[in-house]
């Protein structure tokens, strides 16, 4: 349950066949159900609830999964009503016990204890933040003709997007601390430089602080020496004969 008064619970539905004296079936099919404190309109649901849902049981299956059936309960009214919608597909779907198996899933919330409804409320917390990672790879999950090398590159994206996002605090104080010195220098050398030297300083030293992994590797060690094309050139012999200059 949530802070909200908010419960997710995750069952099965099923289907028996037992009176047919040459054929006995059971059949199961997942259902998620959604309970709330307090009603809310149905785009707010499917929007805040739903679409998280689905998108967290496609990363945890790989691919894109269709919303088959919904059905909610009205206010001071008695009884569940089915939606229809043209997003809701109406497919039958049952669970498989080999399809099962064969799933090499990325997310599983029970073994790896998780709360599904945390995953949904935190899915939910970054769509309205417009979180890179839900904006830029989670609004392609449903995409079902995606190449996985696009698909790949667009991971690759949304993933640093993701880190610009949870270190923007911290490049704001470094950005406002360089600004400070570059104003800083600028004003040091306003009574002893020319017009034409203060006019290139002002219009070459740069106003964003430098990438900061950028900075520790070029601070630390020798630059290799490099050849005319810009690949790297070894110092000192090679193949066990020294070249000469």
């Amino acid at each position: 349950m949530g802070a909200d008064g908010i419960t997710l619970s995750v069952g099965y539905d099923g289907r028996m066949r037992a009176a047919d004296a040459y054929e006995f079936r059971l059949a199961f099919s997942p259902v998620a159900t959604l309970s709330l404190s307090r009603c809310v309109p149905l785009r707010v649901a499917v929007d805040d609830f739903v679409e998280p849902l689905r998108g967290i049981i496609s990363l945890a299956t790989g691919t894109s999964q269709d919303l088959t059936y919904v059905a909610v309960e009205l206010e001071g009214q008695s009884g569940k009503y089915q939606v229809f919608g043209t997003a809701i597909t109406q497919d039958p779907f049952e669970s498989s016990s080999d399809k099962l198996r064969k799933e090499k899933s990325a997310l599983r919330a029970k073994l790896d204890e998780l709360s599904l409804l945390d995953l949904v409320l935190k899915w939910r917390h970054y769509t309205s933040e417009h979180h890179p990672l839900v904006e830029t790879y989670g609004s392609m999950l449903h995409a079902r003709d995606q190449h996985p090398r696009s698909r790949f590159l667009l991971l690759i994206q949304a993933l640093e997007g993701s880190h610009g996002y949870e270190t923007k605090g911290e490049y704001d104080k470094r950005k406002a601390k360089h600004v400070a010195k570059r104003e800083d220098v600028l004003n040091r050398v306003q009574d002893t430089l020319g017009p034409k030297p203060k006019k290139f300083l002002k219009d070459f030293l740069p106003q964003e602080p430098a990438n900061e992994s950028r900075v520790r590797t070029e601070g630390h060690g020798e630059r290799p020496s490099c050849g005319h094309d810009g690949s790297p050139r070894e110092a000192g012999p090679r193949n066990g004969r020294s070249t000469g200059l």
